[in-house]
């Protein structure tokens, strides 16, 4: 089992699910920033999922569709293009809040090794920050849009409760290119921005994968699915490689994989990853680019 969690309450990898349990009874919150690696034994961790997401949501009905849907598939009852319809009707259908779109991805995941993004749908949402500052960056001129919905963010800061409603989309990827980005870490939503890249004069303004994914159309997958030469983007870290033309052509052909890092990973987490996916197979290098600015060097350097 390796699941890491991305919340400054209790950042890092962790192998054992009573730990993850005993941090999630201090702290249910931390389900939505759970990300699964690997699972041994998905019944227990399915049952740990489905108590804290009924804690933090109480949206009792949705968490019993999705679980039906979820285990129709695994149990072979479903196959996947019958999966994602259901799957599509439900978010249709349903009332529910942003952690309850988290939580479905986070147990997709832990059940069937995979989530929306593996369906080619992904959830693009305004960012609630944004909205509670005033602004509103409304997603609608996002192509594929399947389903639209308001959702409702109660939000505590500085001992005042703010009520946010802020849209939410969710989305057919529309994919143009080879290039295949894998990001683990997202669990399916991503955060909207105007700006046309991720990092202006060393301050992060928009999400990496977003923005390739918008400016170059690339594929979005929640797993490496094969045994690839990979490389893990944004890593504050030397370059293990230079992005040379030959290089640039393998990754913009889907020969090499890029592999995103949050900003937020430690050095000593990044090494921990590395590790764990040599271990399965994979041959990993470093760079210390995101991935939006990767591919603008390569596709820059591919068409000199």
């Amino acid at each position: 089992m390796l699941i890491y969690i991305d919340h400054g309450f209790a950042r890092g990898f962790y192998t054992s699910i009573s730990k993850i349990r005993e941090l999630l009874a201090k702290n249910p919150g931390l389900l939505t920033s759970t990300i699964i690696f690997e699972i041994d034994n998905p019944d227990d961790f399915k049952n740990l999922i489905i108590e804290y997401w009924g804690k933090i949501t109480y949206n009792l009905r949705f968490i019993e569709s999705t679980v039906s849907i979820v285990e129709q598939y695994r149990r072979n009852i479903i196959d996947i293009n019958r999966l994602k319809i259901e799957l599509v009707k439900l978010l249709s259908k349903h009332s529910y809040y942003l952690e309850d779109l988290y939580a479905l991805n986070i147990f997709m995941k832990s059940l069937i090794g995979f989530n929306l993004l593996d369906l080619d749908l992904i959830i693009i949402h305004e960012n609630p920050q944004d909205v509670m500052k005033g602004l509103r960056l409304k997603p609608l001129n996002i192509h594929g849009k399947l389903i639209c919905k308001d959702l409702i963010l109660v939000k505590k800061l500085r001992d005042k409760i703010y009520t946010l409603s802020f849209e939410t989309c969710i989305t057919k990827q529309l994919h143009t290119s080879k290039i295949e980005v894998i990001d683990y870490f997202s669990n399916g939503l991503y955060s909207y921005t105007t700006s046309q890249h991720s990092i202006i004069n060393d301050v992060e303004v928009g999400d990496p994968v977003l923005i390739a994914y918008l400016k170059y159309g690339v594929k979005i997958r929640s797993r490496i699915s094969s045994r690839n030469l990979i490389i893990f983007s944004g890593c504050k870290c030397p370059c293990d490689i230079p992005l040379t033309r030959k290089l640039c052509e393998k990754i913009l052909d889907n020969d090499i994989k890029l592999l995103h890092i949050p900003s937020t990973m430690r050095s000593k987490e990044i090494e921990f990853l590395k590790i764990y996916f040599e271990q399965k197979g994979c041959k990993v290098f470093m760079y210390d680019k995101p991935v939006d600015l990767i591919l603008d060097c390569c596709i820059s350097n591919v068409n000199l």
